[in-house]
């Protein structure tokens, strides 16, 4: 909406400014197409006048629109009746919707192939609704730079409108009309940040649309999901949705064409996605409070370092009993979770959990080594449970009478998973999953700096094709197996390099809008979710998105060479407590995260800050 701020038009190339009545071509000289300027260039890169949103971009990319945060619609059109080019001499970097700043390089076009076909050169820069914005405007007719201040305009003084109060519903409608409509939807899930479709086809799916529909921030497709990355609110708008799909499309199991012929590579291959898929889906919902009792844990041991709290007391028995109860109780938890996913019984599988975890405690008399028998805290044996219980159930409903059924059916269900976990599956899987956490730290000492800077440089590509929730298991088992976590810590350095990046925008904007979004963006990255900061903004800009993994990559680095160790399934600066002993508190590795995660931070906001936009303009400083 305008306000009485002024507005500084760039001029979007190096050349002659000139009146727009003196530009040759009636349409544009008559300000038929609203008041601003010409440029006669001499160069021929292109950089955007202004700041905002990038709302048209013509299919011949000779021109292209930008609305302001205020409400100005400032068209750039190069040369005059190139649109008979065919694009030929003109290439834009730039898509509708993206979001831009004033002084960035958008395009470039061909100075010499347009004036070898005769035409004129002149680039133009008119706000096409000058009638309901502009008050006044100030054209500086001299030789310019591109990025420099061009025309100073004065925006006319209106009555703020009221924004539009769209509510979840509207927006869950909307969302479900553009993937395709409700018959296009197999199942919908959803994790901490993202909407996750499973579509009959995606392209049914109107990417443009969806974008635009407000609390989305971006689309992304990966492990066969049509993913709408929604941010903090995602579980209010999910909500609305199944209220208006229904709930059998809540988490519901995938049915692949059973004609259709598999080779055994394809079915492996298939069997682990969808195991992979389950198994990231369960734990997903306890990540908050895996991170939260982790961070606890952290606070009560540094309590007990300076003498504020005895170990021996009922107070410290009683609080302490939170973190560890948590965790130890892991099995209920992901027994609860996965049948939800799974669609089988819930109920029974958490009283499966809850008896493998005392049938751990119990197994000490047992003549048979403690790996094959600790089932508290472990995550693999319950999943695994949960994934056979299902064809389990429909196999006792088929055998056991109907009369007999509410009586004996759960306790047989159970029973018998019990027998294929403790006896044949169960020691499987947990030396296995032994051996998985021995195998990342073994690969993490062989090089902890080069892994630190691998894992750290590349973890924000996985995020873009939503696959790093397949890195959350395994961290997760490296703290259910050995107490500790080597590479979540590098996970966490992540998050910060995001957060840093976004940091620097925020800071070197003075687009007060941006300013606002970007500053909540890195706030929500150093409380350790990225996806705001990462599709928001950083995604949109090529050298950002690489300079912020350099950054990450560079800190992952630090973080290796000094060998931080992290306590629990949390990280990024909100975190930070995760990274003290719960057995010793406060000691070098402490203090080593903070240096590591700190480095990151300066790092990656430093080269983002210098090196991330365009040096040039009015809009950044």
């Amino acid at each position: 909406m305008p306000n009485t701020t002024s507005l500084n038009l760039l001029s979007p190339v190096s050349g002659n400014i000139i009146p727009l009545t003196k530009v040759n071509d009636p349409v544009f000289s008559q300000e038929l197409m609203g008041k601003g300027f010409g440029v006669e260039p001499d160069k021929n890169k292109i950089f955007a006048p202004v700041s905002g949103i990038v709302a048209y971009v013509a299919g011949t990319l000779h021109a292209f629109g930008i609305t302001t945060a205020d409400g100005a619609e400032v068209l750039v059109h190069m040369g005059i009746n190139t649109v008979e080019l065919s694009g030929a001499p003109f290439t834009l970097n730039i898509s509708v919707g993206q979001s831009i700043t004033a002084g960035q390089e958008v395009g470039s076009m061909d100075i010499q192939k347009i004036k070898n076909s005769g035409r004129p050169t002149t680039v133009v820069v008119a706000i096409t609704n000058t009638e309901d914005y502009l008050k006044d405007i100030k054209v500086e007719i001299s030789k310019k730079n591109a990025t420099e201040t061009a025309a100073l305009v004065t925006p006319k003084i209106v009555k703020p409108k009221e924004k539009p109060n769209i509510s979840y519903s509207q927006i869950a409608t909307e969302i479900i009309k553009n993937v395709g409509g409700k018959e296009n939807i197999k199942s919908l899930i959803h994790c901490i940040t993202r909407l996750r479709f499973y579509l009959k086809d995606e392209s049914l799916a109107n990417d443009k649309a969806i974008r635009s529909i407000p609390k989305v921030i971006d689309i992304a497709h990966g492990a066969g999901q049509y993913q709408v990355v929604i941010g903090q609110e995602v579980t209010n708008i999910y909500n609305e949705i199944i209220k208006q799909i229904g709930t059998d499309f809540a988490n519901k199991p995938i049915k692949n064409d059973s004609t259709k012929h598999f080779t055994f590579t394809q079915e492996m291959k298939k069997g682990l996605s969808s195991f992979l898929s389950v198994l990231t889906e369960s734990i997903a919902p306890l990540v908050g409070i895996l991170g939260g009792a982790g961070v606890f844990k952290g606070i009560l041991a540094i309590l007990v370092q300076f003498n504020i709290m005895n170990k021996a007391s009922v107070t410290y028995l009683l609080l302490n009993s939170i973190p560890k109860g948590v965790f130890y109780f892991i099995p209920v938890l992901l027994g609860y979770t996965a049948a939800k996913k799974l669609h089988s019984n819930p109920i029974i599988l958490a009283v499966v959990g809850a008896i493998l975890v005392y049938f751990s405690t119990v197994a000490t008399y047992l003549p048979l080594p403690t790996i094959l028998t600790n089932y508290a805290s472990s995550i693999f044996p319950i999943i695994f449970a949960a994934w056979i219980a299902k064809p389990l159930e429909k196999l006792l409903k088929k055998t056991i009478p109907k009369i007999l059924q509410t009586m004996f059916l759960s306790i047989i269900e159970i029973i018998i998973l019990l027998l294929i976990i403790t006896v044949i599956a169960g020691p499987i899987i947990l030396v296995a999953s032994y051996k998985l956490a021995d195998g990342v730290d073994i690969v993490y000492n062989w090089n902890p700096g080069f892994i630190g800077l691998l894992v750290d440089g590349f973890y924000q590509f996985l995020i873009t094709m939503g696959l790093h929730w397949i890195v959350i298991p395994v961290a997760l088992n490296d703290l259910a197996t050995n107490g500790h976590s080597y590479l979540n810590a590098l996970l966490s350095i992540t998050m910060v390099a995001q957060g840093g990046a976004v940091l620097a925008l925020a800071i070197k904007t003075h687009d007060k809008t941006v300013r606002n979004k970007t500053f909540k963006a890195s706030v929500s990255a150093f409380c350790g979710i990225t996806e705001s900061a990462l599709y928001g903004f950083i995604l949109k800009h090529k050298r950002i998105f690489v300079l912020s993994n350099i950054g990450s990559g560079i800190g992952g680095l630090i973080c290796g060479l000094l060998h931080v160790n992290n306590y629990a399934l949390t990280g990024s600066l909100v975190g930070i407590l995760s990274f003290v002993d719960p057995n010793v508190g406060i000691n070098t590795n402490f203090l080593n995260a903070i240096i590591a995660h700190l480095s990151t931070l300066l790092i990656t906001f430093v080269l983002v800050y210098f090196w991330g936009t365009q040096k040039k303009s009015n809009d950044q400083r």
